[in-house]
């Protein structure tokens, strides 16, 4: 779930979790009621996508050909561009959390 859903109006973000009665919301509480949502908007809680509790987040991961040749020499620049600081804003831009 990205900070685009989150932020939306006209969608409702539900917390979820494995047990009951430890649900994780995507959003930092208290969720802001659709009716104020015109002046302000639900912000991603990014500790809980960071840490791991949120239950459905996954990891951005690069898939690198190993073959010694111009695939790899491509692939590596681009794994390497996404941890620089410039990579991480284009992340988050996307709408991902970065991991640094």
């Amino acid at each position: 779930m990205g900070a685009q859903i989150v932020r939306r109006c006209d969608v409702k973000s539900l917390p979820i979790g494995v047990q009951a009665n430890e649900l994780i919301a995507p959003y930092k509480e208290p969720a802001i009621p659709a009716g104020q949502c015109s002046g302000e908007r639900n912000q991603i809680n990014i500790e809980v996508f960071k840490n791991g509790k949120y239950p459905i987040s996954r990891q951005l991961s690069v898939v690198i050909k190993q073959n010694g040749k111009e695939e790899q020499r491509a692939g590596e620049a681009y794994s390497e561009l996404l941890l620089t600081n410039r990579g991480q804003e284009i992340i988050t831009t996307a709408g991902f959390i970065n991991i640094r």
